[in-house]
């Protein structure tokens, strides 16, 4: 019932934009813009628009909805119809009229199915009843008769000639124009008017004409007008499910060229038919679509499940449907989906529900199944199948004694046959009637070829809203079938196979609000002459021996992801909440972001306005266990869900443009970050996880410019924040005061990091401009170290080398890179390539084993160096500066990503390097 109350609501949203190009029906037509007080009240579709020449613009569009529906017939003799309203209104002084003037279009049904439409615009002084007359003739019409009757001014007027004479009736009256094909609607718009009559005051349209926009085309349903319309080609009994769908809905109506979207309200009789059922289910995130594999055909969700009581059997021979669902119960969460996916040549259906505690179920199950198959004389292979997933890991499949289970624990206890099979995949149990849907949905969500990485689904989920309690979604094929099943025989037939071919998917989702029903829908359009091949898809090429590139010794290339332009950014590792898999964040020059499977899939690309700075942090925004993606440019915090949309208010715009790059702390492991950054009026800025600025931070201002980061320790119970700039090195408390004084001004080099030394004073070391290795000990007591006389552009870092818990030292300057042990002995140097090296860049691959790298930017060329100074086999190799090494495809290798100016991002296994 909810998947069939969802696709009509669909299709009288889709319906909707193609009837408007019949307000005015057949050849011709002058309107402009309101008001409302003329609109029949037998009106079961009204559109309101403040610019009535782009509106017939935008329905004549090659590439808009109605061409896309121009397989129906009737979508074609409405696209005809507005082509031909589009020309006769071309005129230069009529369009000049119509532009900027609010129209309100009415439709109303006629006879045998036919639909007979209404505009009225407002006019004021503007136009008078000699002003019209030449109007009327300027768009092509000639006027048969004028009359004046209680003060309206009534014509009817002509269009064509011959056989193709179409008869149009006109009235001018207090400062509207009326304008429709039926003399009879005419005068019913004209008593309405006399009457003082509102269509709006009728019952619940006036909270969704209320709640619509005032700038915007806006749409509205009367669903109780809706039968007459209906009756010539829908049965009886799906009018009854159309008209118990809402009292009225109402939105906004936006276009562009990848599709269609529609944001509004429906009010509803609470009586918990239709979309009313969705009043009381509170809205949530869905993740279904993380699972789904990818040419998924339908799905619908709703975010309850649902209430089961009673007691259970304890005889395990009488265990019976009932049973299993309510053991079952306990375990399963607010999220259930109906879905269609592919199988074979055909399709099958999976009911799916979301687990709070998928283990517990899953022992409650096989527990109880191996005691039920023992009463009945089975041993467990009678009901226990398997299927490996991407990774070759078995996945268990039971089969039930008896259809239901997922039925009753949906709440739809009509169907049944469709639940034999179960098994458990990510936070999810999964039932079906055929083990082979089963198993292949375990292989796809295990290669990432899941419906959220789907281009096309990908763009129209963007555009719905985060949050919904009851969502349906449809392929553009899938479409077809559905719509024809509420269809009479004769109707359908009219609907042939590529009646709906420009349409690639359908979303709709509906959530409670204001004592109203949140609706919006989404149409993404298929360009015809789209090819989803690799490109469109992103996948990544399998590299056997290295392709474009020599694998050198020690190195092995297993992908190359093409990015559409170079990489602007280290590649970042990002956890998938759902998988534990890694994956892989990066951008591009263009500004894209990515994010790319472990197998080198290009999973999603997304725009964001402006170039990363610094580093990228993952962290739990909401506290639930769901990874996002945190990161800065030069003016504004970005957060950026693993779907690629942005979360809440984000992007945050920062208060002053940033001079460095984000820092992200968390100082008690409880989630509540603070993001901290420096701005280009020399303040320091800590914004909340939500972007607000933290109350309790004193704005502390440097006396230079900030470009690092701003570091932070925990020391013994206390927190210290550090910031560098010019001039100084500042070390503050919580709040923004300062908690070190050190007795004179210590000057930071530029490429210096910051770090704890270890050992027992934990002092923070950096070297100054000369190369002098600082200490600076929290009781604000200074000592130093030279480890020779060093450039003012050389770089540093320091870490733990050798394992003896204290930092060694690590110096990059002109050609050389040198690393020191704690005491300044020096244990190793290094003429890696020309004077323009950068880094150097720490990397821990294993418990006692570090690397080094360090990038020539003049050779193009990436050194890799273990903790004693060797280098790693398989280096130096060719490369762009932007680089990371972390566990990729398993937990027992180590890859290096590099990227090139090719545009590539390439993943390496990086074999075993010296000590």
């Amino acid at each position: 019932m909810h998947r069939r109350t969802g696709i009509l609501l669909v299709a009288l949203f889709a319906a909707a934009l193609a009837v408007a190009a019949y307000f005015i029906r057949r050849d011709k037509q002058v309107v402009v813009v309101d008001p409302w007080v003329a609109i029949p009240s037998d009106a079961f579709m009204v559109l309101e628009t403040p610019d009535f020449p782009e509106l017939l613009t935008r329905i004549t569009d090659p590439a808009g909805m109605m061409t896309r529906l121009s397989g129906l017939s009737w979508a074609a003799s409405l696209l005809k119809s507005a082509a031909a309203v589009d020309s006769v209104t071309g005129g230069q002084e009529v369009r000049e009229m119509l532009s900027n003037k609010r129209v309100v279009i009415s439709l109303h049904a006629g006879e045998r199915g036919s639909i007979t439409p209404l505009a009225v615009a407002g006019t004021g002084t503007s136009v008078t009843p000699r002003r019209l007359s030449s109007l009327l003739s300027a768009s092509g019409a000639s006027v048969a008769d004028a009359r004046d009757l209680g003060g309206t001014r009534r014509y009817s007027v002509t269009y064509g000639r011959g056989s193709r004479v179409q008869e149009m009736y006109f009235a001018l009256t207090s400062g509207i124009i009326i304008a429709t094909p039926s003399e009879a609607l005419l005068s019913a718009a004209l008593d309405n008017k006399s009457a003082g009559t509102d269509i709006r005051q009728q019952q619940g349209v006036s909270p969704v004409a209320n709640a619509s926009g005032k700038d915007a085309d806006n749409i509205f349903i009367l669903f109780r007008n809706l039968p007459a319309f209906l009756g010539p080609f829908i049965p009886p009994d799906n009018i009854t499910r159309v008209t118990t769908a809402a009292i009225a809905a109402g939105g906004d109506i936006a276009t562009t060229e990848e599709g269609l979207f529609i944001s509004g309200f429906l009010t509803t009789s609470a009586t918990g038919t239709g979309a009313d059922m969705v009043r009381k289910v509170t809205p949530a995130g869905s993740g279904v679509h993380e699972l789904l594999p990818e040419g998924t055909i339908s799905y619908t969700t709703v975010m309850r499940r649902a209430s089961l009581k009673g007691e259970t059997a304890s005889d395990a021979a009488s265990v019976t449907a009932s049973d299993l669902a309510l053991m079952l119960s306990p375990f399963t969460g607010s999220e259930v989906t109906t879905a269609m996916v592919p199988a074979g040549r055909g399709s099958e259906r999976v009911r799916i529900f979301r687990m709070t505690d998928r283990q517990s179920a899953e022992q409650v199950l096989r527990k109880r199944l191996t005691e039920k198959y023992r009463a009945m004389g089975l041993s467990e292979r009678h009901f226990v199948a398997s299927a490996g997933d991407a990774d070759g890991e078995e996945r268990v499949l039971y089969k039930m004694p008896f259809p239901g289970v997922a039925s009753i624990l949906s709440g739809e206890t009509g169907r049944g046959g469709d639940d034999i099979w179960a098994t458990f995949e990510r936070s999810y149990m999964l039932f079906s009637a055929s083990p082979d849907a089963l198993a292949n949905l375990i292989r796809e969500s295990g290669r990432e070829n899941t419906l959220i990485n789907d281009p096309e689904f990908r763009q129209m989920e963007r555009t719905m809203p985060s949050k919904s309690s009851w969502i349906f979604y449809s392929s553009g094929a899938e479409l077809r079938e559905i719509i024809s099943s509420y269809l009479t025989k004769e109707a359908a037939a009219e609907i042939g196979e590529n009646s709906l071919a420009g349409i690639a998917g359908v979303g709709l989702s509906l959530t409670p609000s204001n004592g109203m029903i949140y609706a919006a829908l989404s149409v993404r359009y298929r360009d015809s002459r789209e090819q989803r091949g690799q490109s469109a898809s992103g996948r990544a090429e399998t590299v056997a021996t290295g392709a474009d590139r020599e694998a050198a010794p020690g190195l092995k290339l297993l992908w190359r992801a093409k990015l559409d332009a170079a990489a602007a950014v280290n590649p970042f590792f990002f956890t998938n909440h759902n998988t534990g898999a890694t994956e892989i964040f990066i951008q591009d020059e263009k500004n894209n972001i990515y994010l790319i499977s472990a197998s080198g899939k290009i999973l999603w690309k997304a725009p964001v306005r402006e170039r990363i700075r610094g580093d990228i942090f993952m962290i739990d925004y909401y506290r639930n266990g769901k990874n996002q993606l945190l990161f800065s440019g030069r003016d504004y915090l970005h957060l950026i869900d693993r779907n690629g949309n942005y979360v809440d208010k984000y992007p945050v715009k920062m208060r002053s443009p940033a001079s460095n790059s984000l820092a992200v702390f968390d100082y008690e492991n409880n989630k509540d970050y603070r993001l901290c950054i420096a701005g280009e009026d020399r303040k320091i800025y800590i914004y909340d996880r939500a972007g607000s600025p933290v109350r309790g931070w004193n704005m502390f201002t440097t006396r230079g410019r900030v470009t690092d980061p701003v570091r932070f320790f925990r020391v013994r119970g206390k927190d210290y924040l550090i910031a560098a700039d010019d001039q100084d090195v500042y070390v503050l408390d919580r709040t923004g005061n300062i908690r070190v004084a050190h007795q004179e001004p210590l000057r930071k080099a530029g490429g210096s990091a910051i770090r704890l030394a270890g050992g027992d004073d934990n002092a923070l070391i950096f070297t100054a401009t000369n190369g002098t290795v600082i200490r600076l000990l929290l009781d604000g007591t200074v000592s130093r170290q030279s480890t020779g006389t060093l450039s003012e552009k050389h770089s540093a870092d320091f870490t733990d080398l050798n394992g003896d818990g204290t930092a060694d030292i690590i110096i990059i300057d002109g050609s050389s890179l040198r690393i020191f042990g704690s005491d300044g002995s020096e244990i190793s140097t290094n003429d890696p390539g020309s004077g323009n090296l950068r880094g150097p860049a720490l990397f821990i691959t294993g418990s006692n084993d570090r690397r080094i790298g360090v990038y020539d930017a003049e050779g193009e060329m990436l050194h890799l160096f273990g903790r004693n100074g060797s280098i790693v086999s398989g280096f130096p190799l060719k490369s762009g500066e932007h680089y990371n090494i972390g566990r990729v495809v398993n937990k027992s290798t180590w890859s290096l990503l590099i990227t090139d100016s090719d545009s590539y991002l390439y993943n390496y296994e990086l074999g075993a390097g010296p000590g």
